[in-house]
């Protein structure tokens, strides 16, 4: 029998069929070039790299070793923010995959499903040809983003999490909580909260708006159980993903919080801080610039105050406006973040560009705004604002350091781990990287990874951690290994490591790890170090007092 071809088909289609088949091959042919651009645009940063990665890394490693869930063996501390992300590790680097192009692949694949995520989230709220329109430039927003392209590139689960979020965030509004409920969107905030433990506070903001708009319809159609019984059916498909893991949390760790997060808590003792990262945090929810000039040149926030105008876009609206409130939050919350280009607010630029794309709905194309048949004046103020976006979101990022870093890390610490010694302990505050590659137990100067850094330690700006110098120098580890000479003049200063100033060399390292940009760690090593001469001799150091090496290059002063 003779199949019917194509274009036989095609004949028995009336002309509105023909259009409407042909709007939906073109619309398929823009999403599929969309997420190519969203490809390219990753691949643009595919050498960046940011060192907390590697925590999460060592925890899953720990857990392939038998050693369990942590960064040192027999340590029961919750060092990352990413159980989610830990776990998803786990089978790649179980087959013996190298992790950080894993995950840089993971992070490709979740920034290429970001822009079709906001297509589906705007044609969703604008059911119309302008939602697609509307759609497809969220979209290319999304895509052309130099800010989420960086963080798809670092191995860490910034991507991953942003994705999850907004998946949820369109789910949330794509069922009308005053007509109905769907455990679907609680579902995906369930794992974006085991992605990064912000999720949970953003899962519960939106569930009590869903149920402050269902009372409110409940109170006009005087109904009085269904508001409660769809909150209720949503939290409990939220808890039955989340709750597993806290128990384990709690009966594991013993702490309801990862102890990553107890280490940045503190930023908000300061009032001039919180107010200070209030005032630094508005204009960088854009395109991720950091300064005060910028709002005056994004009117996207503006824009996305269009969508309180409708009714059937008001829903949509405060939602994404939660959402990069939210990320905001965070962001004063955690006294800024150290890692380059607005690493936590880079999960709030989807939102972003779905609310400004229904936003621009309220403000055009309204039935007094055409000229003739068409809407002129509104389809060039919108392809303006979209170009104007699109741009400045575009704009390339200058490379991050931590690149240069990882290269010589990598190199310095296989030849440190090729000639360990049993016994051998280092204390950092390269809490990545370093204690993966070195392959010992480490104790995290920044706190992340130690607990009772965690919890007594003093704060260190831009959400670095907290650190205690005197209670590293207590523990007297064989090793110190230092980012930066700053903190190894804090270390020789402090009041515990003075008695002991007399019992460390510092190593000065061989011309090879000098020719980087970035000048290799610090590194103090205890003189009773078993074949401490022999260590240095075969990677090439000279072991220096380690005082007269930092007044000699100029650190501390004579």
């Amino acid at each position: 029998m003779k199949l019917p071809s194509i274009r036989s088909l095609t004949l028995l289609l009336t002309p509105t069929d023909h259009r409407r088949l042909i709007a939906t091959v073109a619309t398929a042919a823009a999403l599929l070039g969309i997420a190519v651009l969203a490809y390219v645009r990753s691949r643009a940063y595919s050498g960046m790299l940011i060192d907390d990665a590697f925590i999460t890394f060592r925890h899953a490693r720990n857990i392939i070793d038998g050693h369990g869930f942590t960064c040192n063996p027999g340590e029961r501390v919750e060092g990352t923010s990413s159980p989610l992300f830990t776990f998803v590790m786990l089978l790649p680097m179980a087959a013996g995959l190298e992790p950080l192009p894993v995950a840089r692949l993971i992070g490709t694949l979740a920034f290429m499903a970001c822009p079709l995520i906001c297509f589906w989230g705007v044609t969703a709220v604008l059911r119309d040809r302008l939602g697609i329109l509307a759609g497809l430039g969220a979209a290319l927003f999304v895509a052309c983003s130099s800010n989420l392209a960086f963080h798809s590139q670092t191995g860490m689960e910034t991507l991953l999490y942003t994705a999850l979020l907004t998946l949820g965030l369109v789910l949330n509004f794509k069922t009308a909580p005053a007509t109905g409920h769907s455990a679907g969107w609680a579902v995906v905030f369930g794992f974006a909260a085991l992605c990064r433990p912000e999720g949970f506070a953003f899962f519960c903001v939106l569930l009590l708006l869903r149920l402050g708009v269902r009372i409110g319809a409940s109170r006009r159609a005087f109904a009085t159980r269904q508001p409660w019984s769809g909150s209720a059916l949503e939290f409990a498909a939220f808890c039955a993903v989340t709750l597993p893991y806290m128990l384990f949390r709690m009966g594991y760790f013993g702490e309801l919080l990862p102890n990553s997060v107890i280490a940045k808590s503190g930023a908000m003792d300061s009032i001039g801080t919180w107010w200070w990262r209030a005032i630094d945090v508005v204009p960088g929810l854009g395109a991720g610039k950091a300064t005060l000039t910028y709002l005056a040149n994004n009117p996207m926030l503006v824009i996305l105050s269009g969508a309180f105008l409708l009714p059937r876009t008001w829903f949509a609206g405060l939602s994404c406006v939660l959402i990069f409130g939210g990320c905001a939050a965070v962001y004063i919350w955690n006294g800024g973040d150290w890692m380059p280009h607005l690493r936590l607010l880079a999960p709030s630029f989807p939102a972003l560009a779905l609310g400004m794309a229904v936003g621009l709905r309220g403000f055009l194309f309204h039935a007094e705004q055409k000229i003739g048949k068409w809407h002129i004046s509104s389809s060039v103020f919108a392809l303006g604002i979209f170009s104007l976006a699109i741009y400045d979101a575009g704009k390339p990022l200058p490379p991050h350091e931590e690149t240069v870093v990882l290269e010589q890390m990598r190199m310095l610490m296989t030849e440190l781990r090729q000639r360990r010694e049993p016994g051998d302990t280092v204390a950092s505050d390269i809490a990545g990287a370093l204690p993966y590659y070195w392959e010992i137990p480490a104790i995290d100067a920044c706190g992340l990874c130690d607990a009772h850094i965690a919890r007594y330690g003093k704060r260190i700006q831009d959400g670095i951690g907290k650190t205690d110098w005197d209670y590293l120098a207590q523990k007297k580890p064989v090793f110190f290994a230092l980012n930066y000479p700053t903190g190894a003049v804090a270390l020789y200063m402090s009041t515990r490591f003075v008695p002991l100033r007399n019992q460390y060399y510092l190593m000065r390292l061989p011309p090879k790890y000098q020719e980087f940009e970035i000048n290799p760690p610090v590194i103090l090593v205890r003189k009773d170090r078993p074949n401490v001469e022999v260590l240095a001799q075969q990677i090439g150091a000279s072991l220096v007092d380690p005082g007269e090496e930092l007044r000699r290059t100029g650190f501390l002063r004579p």
